[in-house]
Formats: structure tokens, sequence, C-alpha cells
């Protein structure tokens, strides 16, 4: 058996998933990079956008009546995230 060839072949498949891990980091960053550039340019916008998961899929309702809080804030609006189901108070 020849060891030198069990070495470079174990050195080599080391090397190709060290290389592997770099793409999928540089990946990563990449589509981070681009999160922060669209996210920008939806504020220069003026886009409203779910500030959990980043959609524009939202809707905005009266609170509505609850048995704790009676009527008190009913006529306040709350945005939520049609695809998280988030909610938040609209400016925020």
């Amino acid at each position: 058996m020849d060891w030198n060839k069990i070495k470079d072949g174990a050195v080599d498949l080391a090397s190709k998933g060290a290389e592997a891990v770099k793409e999928k980091h540089d990946e990563k960053k990449n589509e981070k990079q681009e999160l922060k550039e669209r996210l920008v340019q939806m504020d220069r916008d003026g886009i409203a956008y779910c500030p959990k998961c980043y959609s524009t899929n939202l809707s905005a309702n009266k609170r509505g009546w609850k048995l704790s809080t009676g009527l008190l804030g009913s006529s306040k609006i709350v945005v939520t995230c049609l695809k998280c189901g988030n909610k938040f108070k609209p400016g925020k």
C-alpha cells in the first residue's frame, strides 16, 4: 500500500473542503451585501417593508376591539406582514 498516495488524497480532499467553505462564506457575504443595498434602495424610494423578514407584502388594518382593553386603542392602525405574520406599528 502506498501511503503517500493516501496522504496526498487526504490533502486534496481537505483543500477542496476548505475551498467549498470559502465559496459558501463568500456567497453569504454577497447575499448580505445585496440585502443591505436593497433595504437602502427601499428606504430611499419610501417603500414599506417588514422589519423582521423584509417583505413588502403588508396589510394595514385597525387594531380592533379586545375584551381586555375594550375600546382603548381600537382606532389605532397595525401593519401586518402577510409573509411572516409579524405585527408592527406604522413608521417603525
